[in-house]
């Protein structure tokens, strides 16, 4: 479970195990308010249906892309790389405002106010917390080190076609480079077309896509119960 942005407790679906999710997930989805989350491979077919049966509702697509980092340049340009930076909260809210193609912002049933505060969190946590940060200016692409590769977490352009998103993502893959990373991993909504485009453009190839669903309902037990 992850914290209450939305009013609700907030589960993820981290396991495909149908049977065990058969067994465990009718209970689970008893209980209100709630929201699950979950992740499907697109050809996971029989996993969709079955969350579907229960609920669910497919939000969006995400797609997958992954750099083998075999070729190009270290250019850095005016790229500068910090382990935190401190942003402001106007700041922070104008970066929370590019992003409108994730899944919580397609989603109508869950609430606008609580997916900014959900994000403005992530921005923090991202920017100040658990990953690595490039800046240029106030635009930047945050990254961690996964198992067996260098994920990008968050690019967020507020200097829009000024060739900044490239200038960021080119450095972490000069910077993967140097570290001796095999590869650069990164994850975005299929409808975040300027995203990808760009990234593909970068040396990205497309590694898979995945179905994002969620399972919402906001009214109390008390209220379903009177209603009903």
């Amino acid at each position: 479970m992850i914290p209450k942005y939305f009013g609700a407790p907030f589960f993820r679906i981290e396991s495909l195990n149908l049977p065990a999710l058969a067994k465990e997930l009718p209970a689970l989805l008893r209980r209100r308010p709630i929201i699950v989350d979950a992740k499907v491979p697109a050809a996971a077919h029989e996993a969709t249906r079955f969350l579907h049966r229960l609920g669910f509702r497919t939000v969006c697509t995400q797609i997958a892309l992954t750099h083998e980092l075999r070729t190009g340049s270290d250019s850095m340009s005016s790229v500068v790389f910090a382990s935190r930076i401190n942003i402001s909260e106007p700041m922070v809210r104008a970066h929370v405002e590019n992003f409108r193609s994730d899944r919580f912002s397609l989603d109508v049933r869950t609430d606008r106010a609580a997916r900014n505060n959900l994000y403005a969190a992530w921005i923090r946590n991202s920017t100040s917390g658990h990953a690595q940060v490039a800046l240029h200016g106030e635009n930047f692409c945050s990254f961690k080190e996964g198992p067996d590769a260098l994920i990008i977490d968050l690019l967020s352009v507020l200097d829009k076609r000024r060739g900044i998103g490239r200038a960021l993502v080119s450095a972490v893959l000069g910077l993967a480079r140097r570290r001796g990373w095999p590869k650069v991993q990164v994850v975005t909504e299929c409808g975040n077309e300027a995203a990808w485009r760009l990234y593909l453009s970068c040396g990205f190839s497309v590694s898979g896509f995945a179905n994002c669903l969620h399972f919402v309902e906001l009214r109390s037990a008390r209220a379903t119960n009177t209603t009903s």
